[in-house]
């Protein structure tokens, strides 16, 4: 039947229950569930009964008509005299009980005081002049203990309180007068003594009287005795009111007009006839009451001077359009001043007000603008000044020109000629120190100094680029965070990352270091391995001076390299193949190796009835294997045919028949052979001899397939190691990849350190992988694949080009690239496609050449004070935008209206 709950089981009613039946019950030894009869239970339940646990009552009654007799009571009853017997009973005799004593029971008979009953005793009751049983009434204060012996009883302390001492029984043992202590003073809530204060008199018998000093008499309608006991009252008038002055409360008089007193004396302000509410505008009359209530009107404010106004900001809301002009503006409020440098000629900055400030750097006359992280200085305009050549300051002569500068008049090796208009706004920069001459004016000149032409009568005007790079401070130079350097500017970056390299004295590298390319020790070095504990031991690798280029290689294999200082480290699975002859000691021609008594390998001479030569020829002398020698195996002399033998463990045959089937002699001979079915190996190997290769050549197309099942997985390759306690497991994908596919090798092994890459068409070779966690030099140009991750910045020695992407429709897609060129003839909408991940940066340019029509910025773009600036038709803006949130915003920045 299906399991059920114990309470859902059908009840088996008293009668039906038989000895056989069984119950289930939990083998705590056995921790196990087991059966038990009915009858097992019970008897072994009642030897488990502990001893003294049955309540009488719960013992029926014996009686004996119950033990086969019915003689009557004062009987006793006598156990079965065997196996199977029946008790007895009889009464029993007074002889039968032996005598009572102090510390033994026995039979006892009835003394004085004591009465006997059906052989129940009973105390005679006491008398005045007998002892006898006494009754000891409940709450009575007595208690009789197991001796008989009676107390009095009580839960009182011994101790003497309101003039009363009382033992430990209640017994009241003296009596005295109460103490004033033991009087619980009185309070107002409870009843006690108390203390004769002022005011009251006690005489000698206990009388309390009250005393004052006070004249009898009636005052502010109060009536009052000798003694101050008030002892008539009247209601007051006003003559009994002192009059109110400005100094003294008293009785004061209402007018009437203004204030009303209720006949309950309550004391009201008439009101004034105006509804209550809120009033900008109100009319007070003498009293000083509102009598009504309006709005103010413009007329009712006076003219207050801004001097008044010394809390709170005004809203730009509420300055019109062109309104503050000119001379509204403070000295320095548009532009912020740097003056003198410090004593390294370094300009301090100061930190600006608001994004968008210009700082003017009058030691150095440059102009800056704050883009909310750093000051950028106002580049000129491409396209405004030509590069035309170089100039070297230490000759006075032009270096190298330019096509343009070619152009204008520049000649290599001749001196500058005079500004003029085919050389207007051309310039050279000064590659060699020097101080100028001729049309450069007589100054101190350094790279990168600029020589600009005015296109006027006189000389070249120098721009000191040289003394503004020296005095510009990192911190003022702006840095996008990139890679795992955060700082965002010059200095912040250098200081960040000389925390985090390495020295190049003594690089100290922690866990695992990983160098792509050559390491290249110096002359005398050492590679040393301190261990596994910083002690005074180390293991060093020292080289000897090669005379010609070495090569060290490691096999691909685990294990312990041998030097020539070990014993006992090579053993047999470390030998590849046999060891070369010509690494033995030399023998005594024609002689073995053997082991002696001492199990050590020596050489020794074949004797007895074979010899061994040199050439590694066995002679064995004749008749030398007697009869004796073989064993007969019971096989007939004679010549089979297509016989079918029986060979022993021993190589002998056992048995030999003609048989009739045609069939080789040996299997070599069958030169095709073919299996019948599954090649089982028995637990052997498929083995060579002489070194001989092991080949598996399928034909034509087939392939050497490992297959799978669904024990072991798909398949799979072991190798192992040479001792075969150990391999690995070359596996093919799972059937669920549904995976095939053909990888070919590279035709070499490659060159240290590079890794096995796929050209994704299953074509491998091998390739020199890339660090991006750890610096780079690369000694050509590089192309990065798009959005490579750099973590360790990039540091640039050379020319760096950035391609400007020309945008055909209105959508700037960053994934172009970050310099963007428009030309707009009308109204213009433009979008912004492709933005990096959240958290990942993406800046772009866009160079905007303006010629008509307005300007829409997609809605995410947020320009300072959310202003988008205004643009001037026919010139040339540049915008910057930045976003870190995928696009959810760009910040913008402008520099507008330059000449086209």
């Amino acid at each position: 039947m299906a399991d059920q709950k114990i309470t859902a089981l059908t009840e088996l009613n008293e009668a039906d229950v038989a000895s056989n039946d069984v119950l289930p019950i939990a083998d705590i030894s056995a921790s196990q569930t087991k059966k038990v009869s009915v009858k097992s239970l019970v008897e072994q339940g009642v030897d488990l009964i502990d001893d003294a646990s049955i309540p009488a009552a719960k013992l029926a009654a014996i009686t004996p008509s119950s033990l086969g007799s019915s003689s009557g009571a004062k009987e006793f009853i006598a156990g079965p005299t065997g196996a199977g017997g029946a008790y007895s009973s009889r009464v029993i005799a007074a002889t039968d009980l032996p005598v009572a004593t102090a510390s033994a029971l026995g039979g006892a008979a009835a003394g004085t005081g004591l009465t006997a009953t059906s052989g129940t005793f009973s105390v005679d009751a006491a008398t005045a002049s007998v002892r006898g049983a006494v009754s000891v009434p409940t709450a009575s204060g007595l208690s009789v203990d197991g001796s008989g012996v009676v107390s009095h009883q009580s839960s009182v302390t011994a101790q003497t309180k309101n003039g009363l001492t009382v033992n430990a029984s209640g017994h009241i043992t003296a009596i005295g007068s109460i103490p004033a202590s033991d009087i619980p003073k009185a309070t107002s809530s409870a009843v006690g003594g108390v203390f004769i204060g002022s005011g009251l008199t006690v005489t000698g018998a206990g009388q309390l009287n009250h005393t004052d000093s006070v004249t009898a008499g009636t005052t502010s309608g109060i009536t009052f005795n000798a003694q101050g006991h008030i002892t008539a009252t009247v209601a007051l008038a006003g003559t009994d009111l002192p009059t109110s002055t400005t100094s003294a409360k008293g009785g004061v008089s209402v007018p009437s007009g203004a204030l009303s007193v209720s006949g309950g004396g309550a004391l009201t302000h008439d009101t004034s006839g105006i509804s209550a509410g809120d009033y900008t505008k109100v009319t007070v009359d003498s009293r000083g009451h509102i009598t009504a209530g309006t709005t103010l009107a413009a007329s009712d404010i006076p003219n207050i001077s801004a001097a008044k106004l010394t809390s709170g900001t005004i809203s730009t809301s509420i300055i019109a359009n062109d309104a503050v002009t000119g001379g509204k503006l403070a000295d320095a409020s548009t532009v912020r001043f740097a003056g003198a440098p410090d004593t390294q000629g370094v300009v301090s900055f100061g930190t600006a007000d608001y994004t968008g400030q210009f700082l003017y750097d009058e030691y150095h006359d440059d102009l800056y603008l704050w883009t909310g992280n750093s000051f950028k200085s106002i580049d000129i305009v491409s396209g405004e000044i030509v590069f035309a050549g170089t100039y070297n300051a230490s000759t006075n002569f032009v270096a190298s020109v330019t096509a343009k500068g070619s152009a204008a008049g520049l000649v290599v090796g001749q001196v500058l000629p005079a500004p003029a208009a085919n050389n207007a706004n051309h310039y050279v920069t000064v590659s060699q120190s020097g101080t100028g001459s001729g049309n450069v004016p007589a100054v101190a000149l350094a790279p990168p100094d600029f020589l600009l032409s005015t296109g006027q009568d006189g000389s070249w005007e120098v721009l000191d680029l040289s003394a503004a790079l020296a005095a510009t401070s990192a911190v003022n130079v702006s840095f996008s965070p990139a890679g795992s350097v955060a700082a965002s500017n010059v200095q912040a970056a250098i200081q960040e990352l000389d925390t985090e390299k390495l020295g190049a004295s003594n690089p100290n590298f922690t866990g695992i270091a990983t160098f792509a390319g050559d390491v290249v020790l110096g002359e005398n070095s050492t590679l040393t391995f301190e261990g596994s504990s910083a002690d005074e031991h180390e293991t060093r690798f020292v080289f000897d001076n090669p005379d010609a280029d070495r090569t060290i290689t490691f096999p691909n294999i685990s294990g312990t390299i041998i030097t020539n200082g070990d014993t006992g480290t090579v053993t047999n699975t470390m030998l590849a193949g046999s060891i070369a002859l010509t690494k033995l000691a030399n023998l005594t021609s024609a002689q073995l190796i053997v082991g002696n008594g001492s199990n050590v390998p020596t050489a020794v001479a074949m004797s007895g009835d074979a010899t061994l030569a040199s050439t590694g020829a066995l002679t064995i002398a004749n008749a030398a294997i007697s009869s004796a020698k073989m064993s007969l195996t019971g096989v007939s002399t004679g010549n089979y045919s297509n016989a079918t033998i029986t060979v022993d463990a021993q190589g002998r045959i056992t048995s030999a028949a003609n048989g009739t089937a045609p069939g080789i002699a040996n299997i070599v001979a069958d030169t095709t052979p073919q299996l019948g079915g599954d090649l089982d190996v028995n637990g052997k190997d498929i083995v060579s001899v002489s070194n001989g290769d092991i080949d598996l050549d399928p034909n034509g197309s087939g392939q050497v397939v490992f297959k799978g099942n669904a024990t072991r997985g798909s398949g799979s390759i072991k190798l192992n190691c040479e001792q075969n306690s150990h391999g690995i497991l070359v596996k093919g994908p799972p059937h669920s990849a549904a995976a095939s596919y053909t990888l070919t090798l590279p035709n070499d092994t490659g060159s240290s350190a590079q890794v096995l890459q796929t050209n994704g068409s299953g074509v491998t070779s091998w390739a020199t992988p890339v660090k991006l966690d750890a610096a780079q030099t690369f000694t050509a140009a590089q192309t990065f694949t798009p959005q490579s991750v750099h973590n360790g910045g990039i540091f640039i020695d050379g020319p760096y080009e950035q391609k400007a992407e020309a945008v055909s429709a209105l959508e700037i897609d960053l994934n172009d690239g970050n310099y963007f060129t428009k030309t707009i003839n009308g109204n213009s909408t433009f979008t912004f496609a492709n933005p990096p991940a959240v958290n990942t940066v993406g800046s772009f340019v866009l160079e905007l050449t303006h010629t008509s029509g307005t300007v829409t910025w997609p809605s995410e773009v947020k320009f300072p004070a959310d202003t988008a600036p205004t643009l001037t038709a026919g010139k040339t803006h540049l915008f910057l935008f930045v976003t870190d949130n995928n696009g959810g915003r760009y910040r913008g920045a402008a520099l507008v209206d330059y000449v086209n």
